[in-house]
């Protein structure tokens, strides 16, 4: 071996050498700064937004037990006001330090407001590293797996003043992946529900009024566009039923694969009916071909999407 070739070998593993030293010394790093990030809890602050403090973890393989995910250095710092990482067949980690430095009355509570997440459980540690509390609900497993009377899965936090928390979360979901994560006081979060129903309420009474006054008019003249309006109204109100979690919360709280596929149904049914009322009201004579055919071939796809929620486990 030559003189020259001996070197670039030593380089070469020099090289390899500091990269591994540069590696293990940025993971420590990062170890480092997860474990000394703390959300602060006080009572100046009625509600915290969790999407830009967590750390997350992609599970790829959907392989990682907790006691992985505790050991493991390579969760990365979320800088997005809001976290959406679309549709993903990959299971999500995250993590987050919590300082209690006053308690409220009625405690806190941790939010996820995606109704639609499939799978999601919780583990709170306390500074010993002794586990607390773990939780395991889902719009997929039975409604009575949440810990509270709500569409919104909630989590009440075991903490004292003066102490410290490290909280894992694990979020898996066939619909998007986004957990709409928040921390809010118990007394809050139930205030702004109260607020938030009523709302919502006079918007659905609001459509159903809608609904019957345009049935009585079809009644009334026996124009077909009237019944086909109708039926969108009522079928568009079933999908923000079924999206806002009402649906699972009120009617079918045991059959959670039932609750799934009905927005498959109500969404393919919503735009099949909305199609029907343009067809009816502009009339198709005087629709061009383009617009009769591009017409047609939504109402198939709205067709198949029914047909999708109902046979399709």
């Amino acid at each position: 071996m030559c003189f020259f070739t001996h070197i670039r070998i030593i380089c070469f593993n020099t090289i390899i050498l500091l990269l591994l030293l540069f590696n293990c010394a940025y993971s420590q790093q990062q170890y480092n700064i997860l474990n000394e990030n703390y959300i602060s809890l006080s009572s100046t602050r009625s509600e915290i937004n969790l999407e830009n403090q967590l750390w997350i973890l992609e599970d790829k393989e959907q392989k990682m037990n907790l006691e992985d995910i505790r050991k493991s250095s390579s969760f990365n710092k979320s800088a997005a006001e809001k976290i959406n990482y679309g549709l993903t067949n990959a299971a999500y980690w995250v993590t987050f330090n919590l300082l209690v430095e006053d308690i409220e009355e009625n405690g806190w509570m941790i939010i996820c407001k995606n109704t639609n997440m499939n799978y999601l459980d919780l583990y709170v540690y306390d500074e010993n590293n002794y586990l607390l509390k773990s939780s395991h609900t889902g719009n997929l497993l039975p409604f009575d797996s949440r810990e509270t009377e709500n569409r919104y899965f909630t989590f009440n936090l075991p903490v004292e003043k003066g102490k410290k928390y490290k909280v894992y979360m694990r979020f898996k979901s066939e619909d998007a992946m986004a957990p709409l994560l928040s921390i809010e006081t118990t007394n809050d979060f139930w205030e702004n529900q109260y607020k938030l129903q009523m709302i919502e309420g006079f918007y659905f009474g609001t459509m159903l009024i809608m609904a019957f006054y345009n049935l009585f008019l079809f009644f009334a003249i026996l124009d077909s566009s009237y019944l086909f309006y109708v039926l969108f109204i009522v079928a568009s109100i079933f999908l923000q039923l079924e999206m806002g979690g009402w649906f699972f919360q009120f009617y079918w709280r045991d059959l959670p694969q039932v609750t799934s596929k009905i927005g498959f149904i109500f969404l393919g049914l919503s735009i099949f009916f909305a199609i029907k009322f343009m067809e009816s009201f502009i009339n198709r004579k005087y629709t061009n071909r383009t617009i009769r055919n591009l017409f047609y071939l939504i109402k198939i796809i709205s067709i198949v999407e029914v047909m999708t929620g109902i046979f399709l486990p």
